[in-house]
């Protein structure tokens, strides 16, 4: 177990055509965070969402197009060693008629799109890509 402390909270607005995941990304490392739980909520015009499959240690995907809610955005950020995703995401998206949930790997923001990023102070810790499963993991 590794503890920290909550350290500077990052609040920002994606707008219409953003990559939401490039741009969560992209901000957290342009304000040199190294480790940070991670929220929001807003409208994709489309979203690939993917579950692990234990059995055949693969994931699948499914790509989702239309007007689409995201009801909650949550995950976290952790610096990345070679080869790893330092994002891991999960959104549960919906529209008036289904509703989806899974690891989010990719949205296009419809709109707007809220995140709010609390950055985990006073820790050293990374994500590595696990050689048995493939799945990136948190290294304490």
């Amino acid at each position: 177990m590794t503890i920290g402390g909550a350290g500077r909270a990052l609040v920002f607005r994606l707008q219409h055509g953003d990559d939401l995941v490039k741009e969560v990304e992209g901000r957290l490392q342009a304000a040199r965070v190294s480790a940070a739980l991670i929220s929001g909520i807003g409208s994709l015009s489309h979203a690939t969402l993917a579950w692990f499959n234990a059995s055949s240690m693969k994931y699948e995907q499914e790509e989702i197009k239309g007007s689409l809610e995201v009801a909650s955005l949550s995950g976290n950020y952790m610096t990345p060693e070679e080869g790893s995703n330092p994002l891991h995401l999960h959104a549960v998206i919906g529209t008036k008629e289904k509703t989806w949930a899974g690891h989010l790997l990719e949205g296009r923001v419809n709109l707007n799109f809220e995140v709010v990023a609390i950055e985990i102070a006073g820790i050293s810790i990374s994500r590595y890509k696990d050689e048995r499963s493939g799945i990136n993991l948190i290294r304490e």
